[in-house]
């Protein structure tokens, strides 16, 4: 390991050389645990208890700062490459980071040719949502990644076309042309095209999208189609609408929510705000529209996070087919310490009804390091012909 360390430090300083290359930062940039206990009781299992034990420890030595490095030229044809990194680092002796080739280009006057490996498929446009649905379009074309591609960039507009084949010596190839526009600020206009010689595959994928600004909101709408030209599943067209309220979370990370977490029914996308989004499946006979209604309140109110998603599949026949989740939880200052109450209910009514709920608190500060907590999670508490109570758990974490 210190051999190791010798070698990437040394590294690190000969890169550092460059101007905007990575420079040597040798510190330690993580080192943390916990560890947590957690007693339960299954309600539904003859009020079964017993213990979970669970520990998490990381050691994060951070060798070098990002950064990167790039040819420049005053003339009209030159060649173009950002060699580019995120830092380099060393976790649990697992070496994170590395460099990467970002852009490389042949510019040939105004149009340029790049020569990293692409795609040649489209589509696969989402429609503008605060909870995930992943109501969006289908990838369409037929996908070929080694070749070239062609392209021209300006403020109002860019353009590509991409000529690929499926790897060396192999006659089999696909091109893609795309074309960009943002003719004003916050409309962004889209449109590709894919074309496979020897399948004939071909494929069409289109979106447009325009952010508002309403005050201190945007308002956002977009609608996105794709088809492969065949008479199949493969005629899509996803529409949506979000009211955003320009606050609150912009990441993925877990929400402590019920029913809205990665493990969940349902998934936050990192957008406060408002959404109605749906997918239709145009190759149908009998059309079937989709519908999610999204509400997910980040920090807008201090303290104060919540989620709600309506869902149905067929909302002709919402009254038979939906499901409904809503979840808050509320951070109060208790002395020195921070009480978070928390509940959630998900509600299901298909071929197999279903009525589930979570109550919960976390009591964090009080004691030094530590977190304490409780929930209530039950099953389904509407089977038949007894409910399920589910389980009762409380925890003690200590962490670093």
């Amino acid at each position: 390991m210190k051999k190791a360390l010798v070698v990437l430090l040394a590294l690190a300083l000969v890169g550092g050389a460059f101007a905007d290359a990575p420079v040597a930062n040798l510190d330690v940039a993580e080192f943390t645990g916990s560890a947590k206990v957690t007693w339960g009781v299954d309600l539904d299992n003859d009020n079964a208890t017993g213990f979970k034990n669970e520990t998490d420890a990381s050691f994060k030595v951070n060798i070098a700062d990002g950064g990167e490095a790039a040819t420049s030229s005053d003339n009209a044809v030159w060649g173009e490459i950002v060699v580019k990194t995120d830092g380099l680092s060393i976790e649990q002796d697992n070496v994170n980071g590395g460099a990467s080739i970002d852009k490389a280009v042949l510019h040939l006057g105004p149009v340029y040719m790049g020569i990293k490996a692409g795609d040649t498929i489209v589509g696969a446009y989402a429609a503008p949502e605060a909870i995930k649905q992943y109501h969006e379009t289908a990838e369409v074309g037929e996908k070929k990644t080694e070749g070239v591609v062609f392209g021209y960039d300006s403020d109002l507009f860019s353009i590509a076309l991409d000529f690929r084949n499926a790897g060396p010596y192999k006659d089999d190839y696909a091109i893609r042309a795309k074309l960009g526009l943002t003719p004003i600020e916050g409309l962004d206009v889209n449109v590709g095209f894919s074309y496979a010689f020897e399948s004939e595959a071909k494929g069409l994928g289109a979106n447009v999208s325009y952010a508002l600004p309403v005050g201190d909101f945007t308002l956002t709408p977009g609608l996105g189609y794709s088809t492969n030209f065949l008479d199949d599943e493969k005629d899509i067209l996803a529409i949506g609408l979000l009211f955003g309220f320009n606050a609150g979370d912009t990441g993925d990370d877990p929400v402590g929510l019920p029913y809205f977490d990665d493990d969940d029914y349902f998934k936050k996308k990192g957008v406060s705000g408002v959404s109605v989004s749906t997918k239709l499946n145009l190759s149908q006979e009998d059309m079937i529209i989709p519908l999610t209604v999204g509400l997910y309140t980040g920090d807008i109110v201090e303290n104060l996070t919540a989620a709600f998603v309506l869902n149905s599949d067929d909302v002709s026949k919402i009254g038979d087919n939906f499901e409904v989740a809503a979840a808050l939880k509320y951070a109060a200052a208790v002395g020195d310490g921070t009480i978070t109450p928390r509940a959630g209910v998900y509600v299901e009514n298909d071929a197999s009804p279903s009525l589930e709920a979570t109550v919960g608190a976390e009591f964090a500060g009080f004691v030094d390091n530590t977190t304490f907590d409780a929930e209530w999670k039950s099953r389904n508490l509407s089977a038949k012909p007894d409910a399920k109570m589910g389980t009762f758990n409380v925890s003690v974490k200590i962490a670093l």
